[in-house]
């Protein structure tokens, strides 16, 4: 186990960061492209899932390679990999050539996110490891955010470079990812709880609940609520912060009450919350429920990777859970959009608490199975 010093802070952060990097920013480098090459909405989101599927995809796919010794080098060459199809995508030519590079870019920063998702295992003390990976990534997203749009309106193209410059400053910061030293070991200890195939599922199905609410969150503020774009944009900018202080009161209550009830807390939370922004006419009520629901979000997330962590020392089983979380966001915009187009955001929200709270049931039986080390 490696010392979670500096160092290995560091790359885990940088290495989750960009990892996720695609999904977080989408919205802003679809704006981008859509207005550059004339997209309409579907070609757009065309786009955007090809990457995000991708970047899943390969996560899924490498989560084996990246329980074994080679971890650093694999996320190298991701970011190369990655670097290299934002380069393509920030000069692409036309239609096609763009769909090509997001589906490279999203293969290499598969390889970066199951590299530093598997690291999260060999840091020494996981639970602290999580909460300091979860944070410290989402400031770093939040960086990007701002900066993105500034490199758009600046270069044509601007936004991918941007990003394709992060993959190469974060080159020397992974070489501080922590490697395996243990064997894999999951497949006897998790099975035995929750079958494998019931336990990604479930992870992808709770990750595709969130982003694809996220993704017509602000939609439910304009329509419902009748908020201004300005004071709905406020509100979001104001749960996302208040999110970073949830994953530090779930590292605290998980110690003080167990993992597995205070996680059945978050996700009750966080369920009633999704159905309060999706269906109320408040503005107090719809931004309360904004702040509340991002806390749990997180906090679940917190929750998921350091359990992981914990059950496979390896790093396999958290970097193949990373992937389902992954794969959720890429189609939770699809499937909720389907939700609304056929019922209406009241119902659309009873569905997602419902789906969250049966999604997560056998994440908090592995939780409550899993001890917290003090």
């Amino acid at each position: 186990m490696s010392k979670l010093g500096t160092r290995v802070t560091t790359a885990l952060i940088a290495g989750s960061a960009l990892g996720n990097a695609g999904g977080a920013v989408m919205p802003v480098l679809l704006d981008g492209y859509a207005r550059r090459f004339g997209l309409d909405s579907t070609d757009a989101g065309l786009v955007a899932v090809a990457q995000l599927l991708a970047t899943a995809l390969f996560t899924l796919l490498l989560a084996s390679r990246a329980s074994r010794p080679g971890r650093v080098r694999m996320a190298r060459l991701g970011l190369l990999i990655a670097a290299g199809g934002l380069l393509g995508a920030a000069v692409a030519p036309d239609f096609g050539v763009l769909i090509a590079a997001n589906l490279l870019a999203g293969a290499g920063l598969g390889a970066v996110f199951a590299a530093s998702t598997a690291a999260l295992a060999s840091s020494g003390d996981t639970e602290k490891a999580s909460t300091v990976t979860v944070v410290g990534s989402v400031l770093a997203i939040g960086v990007l955010l701002v900066g993105l749009p500034m490199a758009d309106e600046g270069v044509e193209g601007g936004g991918f470079a941007l990003l394709a410059i992060c993959c190469f400053a974060a080159f020397p910061l992974v070489g501080g990812l922590p490697e395996n030293t243990v064997e894999h070991h999951q497949s006897s200890v998790v099975k035995v709880i929750v079958p494998g195939i019931v336990l990604l599922a479930a992870v992808a199905t709770l990750s595709a609940t969130d982003q694809g609410a996220w993704s017509y969150t602000a939609l439910f503020g304009k329509d419902n609520v009748q908020l201004s774009s300005s004071a709905v944009s406020t509100v979001l900018a104001i749960a996302t912060v208040c999110a970073l202080a949830g994953v530090v009161f779930a590292s605290w209550a998980g110690k003080r009450w167990g993992r597995g009830r205070t996680l059945a807390g978050f996700v009750v939370a966080g369920a009633v919350a999704k159905l309060v922004v999706s269906s109320t006419d408040s503005a107090v009520g719809y931004s309360i429920a904004a702040v509340v629901w991002q806390m749990c979000q997180l906090a679940i997330l917190m929750f998921l990777l350091a359990t992981a962590a914990e059950l496979d020392p390896s790093g396999r089983l958290v970097a193949s859970l990373s992937g389902a979380v992954a794969m959720g966001a890429g189609l939770g915009p699809l499937g909720v959009g389907a939700v609304l187009d056929a019922t209406s955001p009241s119902v659309a929200g009873v569905v997602l608490a419902l789906l969250t709270v049966a999604a997560a049931a056998p994440l908090i039986r592995l939780t409550r199975r899993v001890p917290i080390a003090v």
